[in-house]
């Protein structure tokens, strides 16, 4: 064994890679999740006719007669509404990945810069 191993050295460098990894990590989920932000996926939403079918169902008609009364044009209305929600609500949550990432990113690198400086300290 060399002189310089010692149990103090093998924490600093495995501190280094784990907050490496983590860096590296995060920096691909912040790219992601910023990726995400500005060209959205809407391919997971319900289609109009899937909603229409469950705005009938969960409604309580007790004629089927009812069923008519809804004009489409309001259904339309309120599956519109549904999406603009859904959009907003996937863009907060892609907004919220990517800082959670920066801060993982900044919090990760400032430990790997602060143990890989001591790494190089002690070798000198």
């Amino acid at each position: 064994m060399s002189k310089t191993f010692n149990f103090r050295n093998l924490y600093m460098y495995l501190v280094c890679l784990i907050t490496l990894i983590i860096f590296l990590v995060s920096t691909i989920n912040g790219a992601n999740s910023l990726m995400d932000t500005v060209f959205p996926n809407t391919n997971h939403y319900i289609s109009y006719e899937d909603y229409q079918q469950r705005y009938i169902q969960s409604k309580d008609f007790e004629v089927k007669e009812d069923i008519e009364v809804v004009p489409p044009e309001y259904i339309k209305k309120e599956y519109d509404e549904y999406i603009k929600k859904e959009n907003t609500r996937e863009q907060q949550r892609n907004l919220k990945r990517f800082f959670s990432s920066l801060i993982s990113m900044l919090i990760s690198g400032g430990f790997w810069f602060y143990h890989w400086k001591k790494v190089r300290n002690e070798k000198q």
